[in-house]
């Protein structure tokens, strides 16, 4: 691919050109740290950088072009730097990524996996079962984008920018991926990052409050999740799509999706049911019912939303005509997935789990799971995000207030907000309940764990996988996990957990 093939295929946006136009480009960059020789490095707009101030650092970078927002702009692209100018850089990118990576979807089988809750799980599940059917499986996750070879790379979003979407699917088909399972988050849709994909499969799991500080409604949020089930977007006319009829949006989607579609649900009637879920500190059983067929699932993740994401991952493989065998297999080989109702005491009390849940279902939801086979009492540590939704703050304290017998309220990432302030809108919903409020998350996840008892469960929720905390700008080391590993070696006078 080179700028002169570019500029055909984009004729109506190109504004502009200049410089020669015939080098052979082998990638595409939005971030100028990241270019590698070669890459066209597209300079975009954002709210706190502009792109074009770093033109010259990506042609040192070894850039062979570069792509520039409006005419005004190619003045300041460095002499020796061909460039394309055109209507609107961020528009225009998926499409470039594409054919710079000579469409990689074509070539896999692409599955996007959508929804408030459950995106995470569902894409590991997803994963294990192809590989427990033999073939070689990619991941777009939350927490990691990895190669069928098992090469990781850290996440930087739930769904990646478009960039970097297209050069790891390039990279994946080129080790010989058959199957990648994608997160895919109404930001992605609402901003261009999927336009380049063609999937083979969606999944619907949920949808519940979050992102309203976006989308401004909770039909609006839907609409952004719904687009995904259209033609437009998914592109391939054999795309199948999985559906949870369970939830009232679920039974919108019925309609609206342009794909043939599969139901799954655990009490309405479905394709795909699970009947039985039982759940315990172990792991979580169920009986898997496909077609009238009906296995034992026995799962090494904890919760009932464990049995949901299976059964989530169950429908959409089976609607692509896996057997029942393979499916099942995929799912008891799962061992984890990081940061999602995560066990971190070994062998010792009281029982410490790690979730992930920072919206009022996911949080009510882990809760009366785990009182399901807690024997004692509930504790729960949460907090609310700064610089997000902060209707949610409320019903965040109410979700906890209904579900655990003592709260600890404290700081998630506090971003550029008082964490006390945060703590305010949270504390109507907790109105009546037992509950310390404590800004530190380090001294509340420590006071917490001492006041435990041996027979008590303690839930530490909201940040899960995520290694850091983020306030005043700044962005320091912390894991939920650690700390809370710390807490209970020092409630045992120093003996390693």
């Amino acid at each position: 691919m080179t700028l002169s093939q570019l500029s055909y295929h984009l004729e109506k946006h190109v504004l502009g050109s200049r410089g020669e136009l015939e080098r052979p480009l082998s990638g595409a960059c939005h971030d100028s740290r990241e270019v590698e020789p070669d890459d066209l490095y597209i300079a975009l707009k954002g709210e706190r950088w502009d792109g074009h101030d770093f033109l010259a650092e990506a042609l040192a970078r070894g850039a062979s072009g570069a792509l520039v927002e409006g005419v005004g702009n190619l003045s300041r692209v460095p002499p020796d730097m061909p460039a394309l100018a055109v209507d609107h850089a961020r528009s225009v990118m998926a499409t470039v990524a594409t054919l710079v990576y000579d469409r990689p979807a074509g070539s896999v089988d692409l599955l996007g996996v959508t929804g408030t809750n459950g995106k995470t799980s569902t894409c590991y599940f997803l994963d294990s079962i192809a590989r427990a059917a033999g073939r070689a499986s990619g991941l777009f996750t939350t927490l990691e984008i990895r190669d069928p070879s098992g090469r990781s790379l850290e996440a930087g979003r739930t769904t990646p920018e478009a960039t970097v979407i297209q050069k790891w699917l390039r990279h994946m088909v080129d080790r010989g991926a058959q199957q990648v399972a994608m997160e895919v988050s109404s930001h992605a849709v609402d901003w261009g990052r999927i336009e380049g994909c063609e999937f083979a499969g969606l999944l619907f799991t949920n949808l519940t409050q979050d992102h309203l500080d976006w989308h401004g409604s909770i039909e609006a949020y839907f609409e952004s999740k719904a687009r995904l089930f259209t033609r437009a977007l998914f592109k391939r006319e054999d795309c199948v799509g999985g559906v949870n009829v369970d939830d009232p949006y679920g039974r919108q989607l019925l309609g609206r999706a342009d794909c043939r579609v599969v139901t799954f649900a655990m009490d309405s009637p479905a394709d795909v049911r699970a009947h039985d879920v039982r759940l315990s500190l172990h792991g979580t059983n169920m009986e898997l019912e496909v077609n009238g067929d009906r296995s034992p699932v026995r799962l090494h993740l904890l919760g009932r939303f464990a049995a949901w994401n299976a059964l989530a991952a169950a429908t959409l493989a089976h609607a692509r005509g896996e057997s029942l065998d393979a499916i099942v297999r995929g799912l008891e080989d799962l061992r984890a997935v990081p940061g999602r109702l995560e066990l971190v005491s070994r062998g010792s009390e009281p029982r410490v789990l790690v979730d992930y849940a920072h919206t009022p279902d996911s949080l009510r939801s882990v809760l009366q799971s785990v009182r399901e086979f807690c024997p004692g009492r509930l504790l729960c540590v949460f907090g609310c995000g700064g610089d997000r939704d902060r209707t949610k703050r409320p019903l965040m304290g109410a979700a906890v207030a209904e579900g655990a017998d003592v709260a600890y309220v404290t700081s998630d990432n506090p971003r550029s907000e008082d964490p006390e302030a945060i703590l305010d809108m949270i504390a109507p919903g907790l109105a009546g309940a037992a509950c310390t409020r404590i800004a530190d998350r380090r001294a509340a996840i420590f006071e917490a764990i001492a006041e435990a008892r041996p027979d008590d469960v303690v839930v530490i929720a909201g940040k899960g996988h995520e290694t850091y905390q983020e306030a005043r700008g700044q962005r320091v080391h912390f894991d939920d996990r650690e700390v809370a590993r710390e807490a209970l070696d020092a409630c045992r006078g120093g003996e390693p957990s």
